[in-house]
């Protein structure tokens, strides 16, 4: 008789070559899946970085510029200056400003009116600076600008020379004659002593009254 041991199980070669192949697919499959995956992430990742820059871009604030002027104020009874330009923003306390001649920072307050105007008001019984010893107007410049909502708050705004924005003016100033007589008819001239009169710019304004040119 044929005796026959079985030891175990045994697959063929056929079968083992293919169930190599299939594991062989399926890790390439999730290769694959995983390459995708990858890829998506980074498309979405420089996407929201686009679209934060952007809006970064949008919320900056606008560049400043001033309009060179030179409104023409008196010393110490013109109490306001106004200065156009644009991209004005905040409530004026984030805008440094320095002036030629020099206005001290504390002598002064800022205050934005809109993104085309701003005010600077003296404050107390500061006056406007002028160059001393001169007789005509002293033009003041705006020699600084900074703010502080600016994504660098040092940033100076103001070109290296400077914008006008004022000419200054001496106030005016009367002599008081309480000793001097004239004569309602007898007396065709009438002379006024003070300071920082201009003859084609001051109008005097009489009481009792007296009309020019008649």
């Amino acid at each position: 008789p044929q005796v026959s041991i079985v030891t175990g199980h045994r697959r063929s070669a056929p079968a083992m070559a293919s169930s190599c192949a299939s594991c062989s697919s399926d890790r390439g499959r999730a290769v694959l899946r995983a390459t995708r995956r990858r890829r998506v992430a980074a498309v979405v990742a420089v996407a929201a970085a686009v679209a934060s820059a952007q809006d970064v871009e949008i919320a900056a604030p606008e560049a400043i510029t001033i309009v060179p002027r030179q409104t023409r104020l008196y010393a110490d009874v013109t109490p306001t200056l106004r200065i156009q330009g644009t991209g004005f923003n905040g409530d004026g306390k984030n805008l440094h400003l320095e002036f030629v001649p020099k206005l001290p920072k504390d002598a002064y307050s800022v205050t934005v009116q809109s993104d085309t105007a701003l005010s600077v008001q003296l404050k107390g019984k500061n006056r406007w600076p002028r160059l001393a010893g001169t007789v005509d107007a002293t033009t003041m410049y705006l020699s600084s600008l900074k703010n502080d909502l600016n994504d660098d708050p040092e940033a100076e705004l103001v070109g290296d020379s400077g914008v006008p924005v004022a000419a200054i003016l001496g106030t005016p100033s009367i002599v008081r004659r309480d000793d001097r007589l004239v004569y309602m008819t007898g007396t065709r001239i009438l002379n006024i002593n003070g300071t920082h009169l201009r003859p084609k710019e001051t109008t005097f304004v009489f009481d009792p009254p007296l009309f020019k040119d008649l």
